[in-house]
Parts: structure tokens; C-alpha cells; sequence
């Protein structure tokens, strides 16, 4: 465990060693520090004198200059000596350079409170005036754009998506719009499940009326970017759609929708690939790829997740939220041919009615092809971690990272620069939002921040420019008086590789 120091400079709150401007500061503050901490007790102390002396004489109606005479008399107070200076202001400096040098390897953390000086927006009955709100239960994800900017997808479940785009890591500088631009004739309904592009550009699936098209946005603004791509018979926020994007440019789209052929009330469902030569998906080539049992998607909660391994191979994850199996699809080529479908996660006995309010898995591949994937088990409600041993997953060990349960949000994962698996999840005994970092066999968790009372629906993470994770979350004071949340953003800054 680790210990941070807060403070605030230029609405940034920081965490830890960062939170100094620089070493000159660094040392101004551990001196000023000291002094004031030497200086406070005398100045209590006279000020209590005067004000007892004060209150004797209006008491005894005495004035305070005859208080004077009943002061016992000595000879003149000895003069300062310079030389216990160097002594007292001695914490100051050790302080100082303790921070300067970090020899225990305490956390570095920069936070911003991203909303904290948001004015409240009045209300528009008009469809083409209203502005996108903010609120606590739509954060989806959050992805790094081009040069250092980042890119947070918000879609509430009765609302459209909007993006809130930070100018640089530290997201002092924000712009908001909606995914689209409202007043268009056809109704676009973006879903929050989302990839980065190459280029930096983001990608977003959007349903009109029940025909799969995708949207590529930068910064703020989104473009139709594809024909359709898929269609369904379902309500299109019922169907599951995962994209992830190929080093050369395509894409590939997980595609989980209900077997037609099961009837009125489908009991399986029909996995697929969409495979897209570019952005623009002119020709999608759809592959089934798998026939499960069927389970529960949704368009807030992300029960299925797709990557691309080596060599463009895609991998796909889905998770039951009714009994918690997880199925992870696998293929030996870049079209599929052979797909491979593995139960790491054994179904619990559950039924329909013990549905968790919140549920989801995220799921990265490590450079070597195998992949990792985070979510809550409905066991007993932990944030836990699935990593596969093979890239077909037929082997894979779980690690338990942390306590949680069905009202918090599912744990974050991402790669860093070095493969390791990065999981951000709730601590929900302490309020602190932790942060695993796993290498081989072992994952150690640190605290990064404090929340004041909930966490919200969910967590993302992405890693910005510099390498660094980056965990966007929110702040959720759920007791009275007065209501409030607030967007973080919260980015560790040392996890330097072991």
C-alpha cells in the first residue's frame, strides 16, 4: 500500500509527488512548511496572552497599562541565534528531497475534477436547441484521439451519445457536443461501444431503425462513415456490437444477435464476425463463428468485447450476466475459417430474476496472442481477472483483485506499453478507486484516488500519450443534503515497468 500528499495548483488536483510544480518548489513549500509550523505556536501563544491580560483588566476595571507593573521584571530577551536556523528549518529540507528523490516509490497521480466548475445549463424543449447533459450514469468509455487529446464517450439508456473532448491529458480544457448533430431527418441512436482507430480517430456503431451502420468521429464531431453493415429483427439496443480495428486499416466487428430460428423466444444466439476491408465497410463480409446459449446485451453494458490479436486474428469474449459463463471465441486465421470456442468460466446456478444491476467484462490481447479479461463475478460479486494461458483460452487462471458487488461498476483493463495487464476497480470498503498492476503470476493493487460516496455505473481507462493509464469516473455523493457527482479524470504517472 502507498501514501499520497493532495493539494491543488491551477484547478489540477494532484496526488502524490507530482503534486509540486518543481524542485525549487518543492523545496519553497517544505521550508515555508516548517517555518510556519515553528512560527504558529508563539504567535497562538501571544495572542491567548493579550486577550487574557485584555479580559483581566476589563474585568478588575483596571487599565492595561497598570497590568505592566505587576509583570515580573528581568533583564532584555537574549538576541536570535542564527545558527539554530539550519536545525529547525531541517525537516523542511529532508521533507523536500524526500519527495524530490521518492526512495520509497510513492504513487505519482494527477486528477482533475473535470465538471467541478461546469455551470448548470437551463433546459431547451427543443430538440434542435438542447444542449447534451452530463449525467452521473453515462459514462461509457474513454479513448486517447490524436496528439494528446482524449476522448470520453458518454450515452445515457434514454438518450443519445455525446462526446466530451479534452484538449490535453490533464482535461483542463473540455469541449461537449453530441455524437451527431441533432435535427438530421433520420434518428441516428449511437451505441457507446467504441474503438480507436490507427489514426486516432474514434469508431462508433449507430443503429437507424434496425440497420448497423458506423460513425467516425474526431474530437467532437461524427460522420457517417459506412453503408449498412448488419440488420436485425431484434430492438437494435438488444443486439450485441463489439468493433475493434486491424493494424492495416480494416476492421472487425463482433455480432451477437438472437437465431432466427429458435422461434418467438429465441433460446440461442448466432455469433459472428463482420469483417471490413476500411472504415467506409462497402462489401462486410459476416462469418458465424459461433451458436451459444442465448444471454442478455445491452447498450450501456458491454457483455461482449473484441480485439485483434497477431497477424489481424480477431478474438472475441461474451459474458452471461444471468450465471456469469464467459465464452472466448479464437480463430487460427485473419478470416475465421476456424474459429475455437472455450469455457474458461463455468456458468453458477442463478435464474433470470438475479440479474446484478450493473455487469460487463472488458478484454484486451497481449502482443504473444493470449488475452486477458476482467469482469465481476456473480459468485460472490468480485472484481477478478481471466488470464488465458493459451490464445484459445483453454487454459486460464483467475486472480481475485478486490471485493465488490452488483451495484458497483465493472473493473477497466488495459495494456501497457509492456504488456502488462492495467485493471482499475472499486475498493468498496475503503472508497478508493484501485488500480492493479499484474505482472506474471501477481497482481499488486494501489489506491489512486477517493470517491465521496459512489463510483457510478461504470469505469474506463485508456492510455494517453505518454504510456500513462488514464481512469475516467464518477464521483457520486449519494447522501443528503445536496446531491452532487463529478466527472474525474485520474491518470498514475510512475508505474514504471518491473
Amino acid at each position: 500500500m502507498s501514501s499520497s500528499f493532495p493539494a491543488r495548483r491551477r484547478g489540477l488536483s494532484m496526488q502524490g509527488l507530482r503534486l509540486l510544480p518543481g524542485p525549487l518548489a518543492a523545496l519553497g513549500w517544505g521550508v515555508a512548511g516548517t517555518m510556519l509550523a515553528l512560527a504558529i505556536t508563539p504567535f497562538q501563544a501571544a495572542v491567548v496572552a493579550r486577550q487574557f491580560l485584555h479580559c483581566m483588566a476589563w474585568r478588575t476595571q483596571v487599565d492595561d497599562s497598570d497590568l505592566a507593573h505587576g509583570l515580573p521584571h528581568g533583564s532584555p530577551p537574549r538576541p536570535v541565534r542564527l545558527g539554530y536556523l539550519p536545525a529547525a528549518l531541517l525537516p523542511g529540507v529532508l521533507f523536500s528531497g524526500a519527495v524530490l528523490v521518492n526512495p520509497f516509490g510513492w504513487p505519482e497521480v494527477a486528477e482533475r475534477n473535470v465538471t467541478e466548475s461546469w455551470p448548470p445549463q437551463d433546459f431547451s424543449a427543443s430538440v434542435h436547441d438542447r444542449r447534451p447533459e452530463l449525467r452521473p450514469f453515462d459514462l461509457q468509455a474513454i479513448h486517447t484521439g490524436r496528439g494528446e487529446r482524449l476522448i470520453v464517450v458518454m450515452d445515457g439508456f434514454d438518450d443519445h451519445a455525446s462526446l466530451l473532448e479534452c484538449a490535453d491529458p490533464s482535461c483542463l480544457k473540455t469541449s461537449f457536443e453530441w455524437a451527431e448533430p441533432r435535427g438530421r431527418a433520420s434518428r441516428r441512436e449511437p451505441g457507446a461501444a467504441g474503438a480507436r482507430l490507427p489514426d486516432g480517430r474514434l469508431l462508433l456503431p449507430t443503429w437507424i431503425s434496425n440497420r448497423l451502420e458506423l460513425l467516425t468521429c474526431e474530437a467532437t464531431r461524427c460522420l457517417r462513415s459506412s453503408a449498412t453493415v448488419a440488420t436485425t429483427r431484434s430492438p437494435p439496443h438488444y443486439v450485441g456490437v463489439a468493433p475493434a480495428a486491424r493494424q492495416d486499416g480494416g476492421l472487425v466487428l463482433a455480432y451477437a444477435d438472437d437465431d432466427p430460428t429458435s422461434g418467438e423466444r429465441p433460446t440461442h444466439d448466432l455469433v459472428s464476425f463482420i469483417f471490413c476491408a476500411d472504415t467506409n465497410c462497402a462489401r462486410p463480409e459476416r462469418r458465424q463463428v459461433a451458436r451459444l446459449e442465448t444471454s442478455v446485451y445491452s447498450a450501456t453494458n458491454h457483455t461482449l468485447a473484441a480485439a485483434v490479436g497477431p497477424g489481424n486474428r480477431p478474438v472475441a469474449a461474451r459474458l452471461n450476466p444471468v450465471n456469469g459463463q464467459i465464452h472466448v471465441i479464437s480463430c487460427l486465421d485473419v478470416a475465421c475459417h476456424q474459429p475455437t470456442v472455450t469455457r474458461p468460466v463455468s456458468p453458477a446456478p442463478s435464474s433470470t430474476d438475479d440479474l446484478p444491476w450493473t455487469f460487463g467484462l472488458a478484454m484486451a490481447v497481449r502482443p504473444d496472442g493470449r488475452p486477458v479479461i476482467t469482469y465481476r463475478d456473480p459468485r460472490d460479486q468480485a472484481n477478478k481477472l481471466l488470464d488465458c494461458r493459451t490464445p484459445d483460452c483453454a487454459q486460464a487462471d483467475v486472480r481475485t483483485l478486490g471485493a465488490g458487488d452488483e451495484y458497483q461498476p465493472v473493473p477497466a483493463l488495459v495494456l501497457d506499453r509492456a504488456g502488462r495487464p492495467l485493471v482499475a476497480f472499486e475498493s468498496p470498503e475503503r472508497r478508493r478507486l484501485m488500480l492493479a498492476i499484474c505482472t506474471g503470476s501477481r497482481c499488486e493493487s494501489i489506491p489512486v484516488s477517493t470517491n465521496r460516496g459512489g463510483f457510478g455505473q461504470r469505469l474506463a481507462m485508456t492510455l494517453n500519450a505518454d504510456g500513462n493509464p488514464t481512469i475516467a469516473w464518477i464521483d457520486h455523493k449519494l447522501a443528503p443534503p445536496g446531491l452532487s457527482w463529478n466527472l474525474h479524470v485520474t491518470t498514475p504517472l510512475n508505474l514504471t515497468p518491473d
